[in-house]
């Protein structure tokens, strides 16, 4: 329904337009505003209904979303696994996922990026995921806002006990980096209260 009410907005426009209308402005904002709402209700429907992404699953989803988005857009895109990280179970596969998704959907649609690199990897106890971007960046009080994908993330990240933080200055591109711990670090805690 949102996809037809936005090319109807868009016929309106250029029909407004080639009468030179002052209201073929309103129109193509008209049209916007819907295709916005269009990328807001897929995105609520991808987190309704997830994908099932075990641990194991996870490097090669990553994989596929890079190469789904240089396929979909000018950008390079690649994915790299650092190590083995030991990611707990199919839940936090699926927020670290959908947090990388997101944040490609950000980069692509506001830093207007020539690369995109997606880091998965184990370090010093923790499990991290890196999106970084070289796209315009973000006024860093931009970073610490109120907006959509932003509080996604965040909300994501708080889901499976991790940690989000967003870097970026204008000009300089963007990085998310959420960073958990261990799945095999909690596993070994585990096996020793067991013992106790």
């Amino acid at each position: 329904m949102l996809i037809g009410i936005h090319y109807q907005a868009e016929l309106l426009q250029t029909k407004l337009s080639a009468r030179s209308l002052p209201e073929s402005a309103l129109a193509s904002r008209i049209g916007e505003l819907v295709r916005e709402a269009s990328d807001c209700a897929r995105a609520l429907a991808q987190g309704l209904m997830p994908l099932a992404i075990s641990p194991a699953q996870l490097p090669q989803a990553l994989g596929e979303l890079a190469r789904k988005t240089r396929e979909r857009s000018q950008t390079a895109c690649r994915f790299a696994l650092v190590g083995q990280p030991a990611i707990r179970d199919a839940a936090t596969a699926l927020q670290l996922y959908l947090i990388a998704q997101e944040s490609i959907h950000n980069a692509i649609r506001h830093g207007k990026p020539d690369q995109i690199e997606i880091l998965l990897g184990e370090g010093a106890g923790s499990v991290y995921l890196r999106i970084a971007d070289d796209g315009i960046g973000m006024d860093p009080k931009a970073a610490s806002g109120a907006g959509l994908g932003l509080r996604s993330m965040r909300y994501r990240a708080r889901m499976i006990g991790g940690v989000i933080c967003f870097e970026s200055k204008p000009g300089e591109g963007m990085i998310v980096l959420c960073t958990l711990p261990s799945g095999a670090r909690e596993n070994d805690k585990k096996k020793r209260e067991r013992r106790k």
